[in-house]
């Protein structure tokens, strides 16, 4: 729970923890050991010594192409690795080696022993397996690697491994390979879970495939126990000219997590449900900050993907390096997590899957985050300065119009609501829903002047499609809890009056491409969403012509976001991907017309809502009022200090 010292999080910092060598030890309960077996791959000849003769199998790299990749670099700027993949050594002598070990080592008398072993073992180097005095040693960090374990503040990392204290000499073979299940894409669809679940993978298979992406984690060696699971950023790689591998890492952008376990379900593959258990693993352990010793909007959130168009450098899943001060020119110098980088549901897929309460908490602990990130630090002081910013934000504006809602009109506020939605799915509790209810009331009113919200700064205001999927999530749950009141009426109305400045004004982001900075692949995709958008108006309209409208309007996004990612050798990349494994399954829902029809049911008037106020003198004044006496509830001296030494 270690915190980091400074923004630019990179290897080194004063708030890591350095390990030297971590193992367990494990003694057969036996007067006389008759053998030690030890078999490293499937389908190896199993090396047997006599139980006085010492065994060491030691994982030191990969073992793979890019064995000694830059991405192992440690805080020095060097690639420690001496070797590539394992070696197995009895006493001084090299009697064995290989590239990818998943081992299993039994000391024992006649056929029943003491079992060791491992189903991830290469895959999380560097790890060691021995038998030596008489004893089973399984290093999850060994003393033979030529360097330490620096686990960077907030890290941690869990290890996965099998003992059985009474079998044969293959008795624990399941261990190294776990058997998994998975149900048919029918037991998912006929289970009511995901709704958007069916056809999902269609879309996604004409751009991609599971094998695809382990060629991604080839290509930099996404391997080691800090990467061992994460997905390789290599849509930042387009314009890169060196020899290297180029690194980045993708920290679960978009939900990669929930759409691959959308995926994995609506396919019966176990190769997506695998990608996705280690991507889970890894999401949870590295790229979720573990610390209450860090800024208020820091502490449990997810950092951020590595930042765009440079390397990761000794940053590993930080998002900033202090190497990339030089090498990009809208560089920010600095940085953590955010609330438009969170993202809940996958983790949520995964608890179920495993009742893991660790996921469970993740997810909880990311909601709490979340809203605290968007209100801002809990301070009178914070407070002040955000009212001093909204003073900046008026004099800028020039007289131009605006609004000012209680929350940004983003996906961070998207990404909020899709949370606590989450978090109310695995509670039951009403302060959850609540709270998103809220949320939508202070942000959006179907009476807005949505011109004044300046959506048409597509580089700016893009993101504002996340926050209304999200309202039509929240409108889903009350649909299903038969709370058809005010609140669901509020967001009800509000999302068929932005859904009509959409349909007056929206258009293909690359019929544009002077309005944006990079017109890439990533553009086209982002069309699905608003095709989602235009479905779920449909689906809570009460005029059937107006739905029809609608529903044309989602096919034309959709059909046009196909036809404008094949002209791009890049569709393939992993944020196409992300994008498509999220919203991909607008195309069967559209093709399939039973579930559209006119929302019909009885409608409850409006309350305690207004329409968002316009940027103006006495907005703001009200605005910091509220703030400031929400913040003075919250805080005290020792927080008011605290606030200030973090930022002085």
């Amino acid at each position: 729970t270690r915190t980091a010292d400074r923004l630019m999080l990179s290897l080194g910092d004063s708030g890591s923890i350095f390990i030297q060598y971590m193992s367990f030890g494990f003694v057969p309960a036996f007067d006389v050991l008759d053998s030690v077996v030890l078999s490293s791959e499937f389908g190896d000849q199993q090396i047997l010594r006599p139980q006085n003769q010492n065994l060491k199998l030691y994982q030191e790299s990969s073992g793979g192409e890019q064995w000694n990749s830059p991405n192992h670099r440690n805080y020095k700027g060097d690639i420690p690795l001496t070797f590539k993949g394992y070696r197995l050594t009895s006493g001084e002598d090299l009697v064995g080696k290989g590239d990818r070990a998943t081992p299993l080592l039994w000391a024992g008398n006649n056929s029943s022993g003491l079992s060791v072993a491992c189903s991830s073992f290469w895959q999380n180097f560097p790890k060691s397996l021995e038998y030596s005095n008489k004893q089973i040693e399984y290093a999850l960090f060994p003393d033979c690697y030529p360097d330490s374990i620096e686990l960077q503040g907030g890290e941690q990392k869990t290890h996965s491994f099998y003992v059985d204290f009474d079998s044969s000499p293959d008795g624990l073979n399941w261990g190294r390979v776990p058997l998994n299940v998975i149900p048919s894409q029918e037991a998912f669809s006929l289970s009511g879970i995901f709704p958007d679940l069916a056809g999902s993978s269609d879309l996604v298979d004409q751009f991609t495939s599971v094998e695809n992406l382990l060629a991604k984690r080839e290509s930099i060696d996404e391997y080691g126990w800090r990467n061992f699971g994460d997905v390789y950023a290599d849509h930042e790689a387009v314009e890169y000219k060196g020899s290297d591998p180029f690194i980045s890492h993708y920290n679960n952008q978009y939900d990669f997590l929930a759409g691959a376990y959308k995926k994995a379900f609506s396919s019966s593959n176990f190769y997506w449900l695998k990608l996705a258990s280690e991507l889970a693993e890894h999401v949870l352990d590295i790229d979720i900050y573990h610390t209450d010793q860090d800024r208020e909007e820091y502490n449990h959130g997810l950092f951020w993907h590595t930042d765009h168009y440079v390397s990761a450098g000794l940053a590993t899943h930080r998002s900033y390096s202090k190497e990339q001060n030089a090498t990009y020119e809208l560089h920010a110098g600095g940085g953590g997590p955010g609330a438009e980088h969170c993202y809940t549901t996958g983790l949520k897929i995964h608890y179920y899957l495993t009742g893991n309460k660790h996921y469970k908490n993740a997810v909880l602990d990311l909601a709490k985050w979340e809203l605290v990130t968007l209100s801002g630090s809990q301070t009178v002081i914070a407070s002040l300065k955000r009212g001093v910013d909204l003073f900046k934000m008026l004099k800028s504006s020039a007289g131009q119009k605006k609004l000012l809602p209680r929350f940004p009109f983003t996906r961070g506020t998207g990404n909020a609501i899709t949370a606590c939605l989450d978090a109310f799915d695995l509670t039951h509790e009403r302060q959850w829903l609540d709270q998103v209810a809220d949320i939508i009331k202070t942000s959006i009113h179907p009476e807005d002047d949505i011109s004044s919200r300046c959506l048409d700064d597509i580089e700016l205001s893009w993101s504002y499609t996340v926050f209304l999927v999200s309202v039509s999530k929240f409108l889903d749950v009350k649909c299903g809890l038969n709370e058809l009141d005010g609140d669901f009426e509020h967001a009800r109305l509000s999302l068929l009056a932005y859904v009509q400045w959409m349909m007056n004004n929206e258009y293909f982001y690359l019929k544009k491409p002077e309005k944006l900075e990079f017109p890439n692949e990533t553009w086209a995709v982002q069309e699905l969403r608003k095709s989602i958008v235009f479905y779920n108006a449909a689906r809570y309209c009460h005029d059937n012509e107006a739905q029809k409208n609608l529903v044309a309007k989602a096919c034309s996004f959709s059909e046009g976001a196909v036809r404008d990612l094949v002209h791009f050798d890049t569709c393939s990349m992993t944020r196409p991907i992300a994008l498509f494994l999220q919203n991909g399954w607008i195309q069967s829902r559209l093709q399939n017309a039973l579930d559209f029809h006119v929302f019909d049911l009885p409608c409850q008037p409006l309350f305690n809502a207004r329409p968002v106020r316009t940027l103006s003198l006495y907005s703001i004044l009200l605005h910091v009022l509220r703030d400031t006496f929400q913040a003075a509830a919250k805080s005290n001296i020792r927080k008011e200090i605290a606030w200030l030494k973090a930022r002085v």
